[in-house]
């Protein structure tokens, strides 16, 4: 069984869901399904497959379905960039206090003022030391 270039995972889920149910329950058990499943997702995507494979999370084949459903639909509007909303950088930081285990919460954007006014002040001082030197000669 495969998954068609048309169709989503959702709907490839539930065709295999159908499958399952034309089989007589005496002529396999859930782990056997699950193995199968988890074979065809492998073709499907290695990725996803891996990510689902390595958690011991999954227990029905419900639940791998719904997981694989999930990763599909992130990594589908994941190609498209414009979906996702713009990255902020956090205005908070996390720093160590020197000599001391306890940490502070220090404001990213006063460090960037106080950035900018030593910026400053280097400047002035830099063209205070040029001009002096200008007078100098």
């Amino acid at each position: 069984m495969e998954k068609s270039d048309s169709e989503n995972l959702l709907d490839f889920n539930t065709r295999f869901s159908k499958y399952v149910e034309t089989i007589k329950k005496e002529l396999y058990t859930e782990a056997r399904i699950i193995k199968v499943y988890l074979k065809v997702l492998h073709t499907i995507d290695k990725y996803m497959w891996w990510t689902i494979a390595q958690k011991d999370l999954y227990h029905t084949l419900v639940e791998i379905m719904d997981e694989s459903v999930r990763l599909y639909n992130f990594m589908e509007v994941g190609d498209n960039k414009n979906d996702f909303p713009p990255v902020f950088k956090p205005i908070v930081e996390v720093r160590k206090i020197e000599n001391s285990e306890k940490i502070k919460l220090v404001n990213k954007e006063d460090d960037v003022n106080k950035e900018d006014d030593v910026n400053k002040k280097i400047d002035e001082l830099t063209e205070s030391v040029r001009k002096l030197t200008l007078l100098t000669q």
